[in-house]
């Protein structure tokens, strides 16, 4: 049982194998050689490494992805913390500015529309007039 401490042989370093550290173990604590309680072996359980592995991965993921958002998100001119809030209102002004740009009927057409609807009766012939002046009146 030599490499490994006992009293009669004083202090020695452990000598062999992680794998005959289980043994070890075992061997000091049936005997009646004190043995230290604060002593952790590498093989007691506790988190796994691979667990550890994972967190670690996960962790640098999200890091990662949250700075190519950002980066994409400044080489666009957006904040990144309220990027949603400027799109949307970037959104809202195109929208407005293509409902005021809807081509405007030309006033031709807009009194050969006021003629066609006279014709299929859909307006009295006072309403005809008054409507083509409002046509002629706002070109």
């Amino acid at each position: 049982m030599a490499g490994y401490w006992r009293p009669e042989l004083g202090s020695q370093d452990v000598v062999g194998t992680a794998a005959e550290l289980p043994g070890i173990l075992l061997d000091l604590r049936s005997s009646d050689v004190p043995v230290n309680p604060n002593f952790s072996s590498p093989l007691s359980p506790g988190i796994p490494g691979w667990v550890i592995g994972w967190v670690i991965f996960v962790v640098l993921v999200g890091v990662v992805s949250f700075l190519v958002r950002v980066s994409v998100l400044r080489r666009s001119g957006l904040n990144p913390f309220v990027a949603k809030e400027q799109l949307e209102a970037k959104l809202a002004q195109s929208l407005d500015r293509k409902a005021s740009e809807q081509p405007q009927k030309t006033t031709e057409e807009r009194l050969a529309e006021l003629d066609d609807l006279h014709r299929r009766g859909v307006i009295t012939d006072e309403e005809l007039r008054e409507a083509r002046l409002k046509v002629i009146s706002d070109s």
